[in-house]
């Protein structure tokens, strides 16, 4: 199994509608074994084309740190992981497996520099040699 995202489009003539798989604008394929998204967000225009990227967080298995997956909805068909924007890897120095698990609903310019930035969750993350396994933790990643 794998971890697909499946992009629709939208319109007003939506409510009587039944989307399947096939009918999909974008395939997003994470890989074989890949864990299901655990978020999927707008976070912004990352890109510069005036349209918003969307993020999708993937907690990770056990051996790694989870997986933010910054994804440009701008072309049709299958893509796989290679193409996203950007791909940011959780830290596993620590008990840290559920990087991505959370967004932040509202992006926006914390730093004051223009760019939009964003806010990860991590609800994992801690420290078990000092007390604080699984103590949670957030993430923020300056835009440019």
């Amino acid at each position: 199994n794998s971890g697909v995202l499946h992009l629709f489009e939208g319109g007003t003539d939506l409510g009587d509608s039944i989307l399947r798989e096939d009918d999909a604008w974008a395939h997003y394929e994470f890989g074989n074994g890949a864990q299901e998204p655990t978020s999927i967000r707008l976070v912004g225009d990352w890109s510069g084309d005036g349209v918003s990227e969307i993020g999708v967080g993937q907690a990770s298995s056990g051996a790694g740190g989870g997986t933010l997956f910054i994804i440009s909805p701008d072309t049709p068909g299958v893509h796989d992981a290679d193409d996203s924007y950007s791909v940011i890897e959780g830290d596993t120095d620590y008990h840290n497996v559920n990087y991505g698990s959370n967004l932040s609903s509202r992006p926006g310019d914390y730093n004051g520099d223009g760019a939009v930035d964003l806010i990860v969750g991590d609800y994992g993350y801690g420290d078990a040699a000092a007390g604080m396994e699984r103590a949670g933790s957030i993430f923020v990643t300056y835009g440019n």
